[in-house]
């Protein structure tokens, strides 16, 4: 990605930033294994398409964050910390050591100075305090510049999110094999396909599951038949799990 790609107007290459928060909550979820692969793989690979990952954490050690993350990290901001392994936890191994100390800011008398690293030689720096003021400021002259550049889009000719809606524990019930007790993702997604189009075409087996895991009920598993008399393992899911989950589903709708 190249500034001049991304500056052309209706490309769809504008950058894209994506910011989380207090990443420790997602990595120690029942998500975590998954959404830490996913992030790895956006960090390494992102910069070169126009996406920029910023993190935010108060606990970047190993049972917290993966170290896949932290490795591929180079860009550190570090507020003030209590003491020499929270600093190089954040700034890297021997940060402390070699004078980039976070630990001499003050709490609230010098709220927003940090150690920055990544950008040039560490060095102390303070960050900006927004207030609803400041913000409408800033707004406002967001909004002159694009104005003033002819990138401001106009409300009149914006479009809403028209993605196809979809329901993919009752689609997957519509068109369940007829009196098969389980099926193979790949079967699932071929019938899902011919169902709509629109929505599921396309789809692998892996991608069925990755869908699924919100349902806890549906387990992806390993699902056996004999294909010209030779016995067949392949992943997919069972019909009595299936209804459970819709089961579940519908009867949390109606307490909400």
């Amino acid at each position: 990605m190249t500034p001049e790609l991304a500056s052309l107007k209706g490309s769809g290459l504008h950058p894209l930033v994506a910011w989380f928060d207090e990443l420790q909550e997602l990595m120690t979820s029942k998500y975590g294994k998954d959404a830490g692969e996913i992030l790895e793989k956006v960090i390494k690979l992102g910069r070169a398409l126009g996406v920029i990952i910023l993190i935010g954490t108060q606990i970047p050690d190993k049972d917290n964050l993966p170290t896949g993350i932290t490795r591929n990290v180079n860009s550190r901001f570090c507020l003030s910390v209590a003491d020499q392994t929270a600093n190089d936890m954040i700034l890297g191994t021997s940060a402390y050591k070699n004078g980039y100390r976070a630990t001499v800011f003050q709490p609230v008398v010098e709220a927003g100075w940090g150690i920055l690293a990544g950008f040039g030689k560490p060095s102390p720096v303070r960050s900006f305090y927004v207030d609803t003021t400041a913000a409408e400021r800033i707004v406002a002259r967001a909004v002159a510049l694009r104005t003033g550049a002819g990138t401001l889009p106009n409300p009149e000719e914006q479009t809403r999110d028209t993605a196809p809606a979809f329901d993919l524990l009752g689609d997957l019930a519509r068109i369940w094999p007829a009196g098969e007790k389980a099926a193979w993702n790949e079967t699932l997604c071929a019938l899902l396909a011919e169902l709509r189009p629109d929505v599921y075409a396309g789809w692998e087996p892996a991608q069925l599951s990755t869908a699924l895991k919100p349902h806890g009920a549906v387990k992806v598993g390993d699902v056996g038949r004999r294909i010209d008399g030779k016995a067949t393992t392949r992943r997919g899911i069972k019909h009595a799990d299936l209804l459970t989950a819709i089961a579940e589903r519908d009867r949390k709708q109606r307490s909400d």
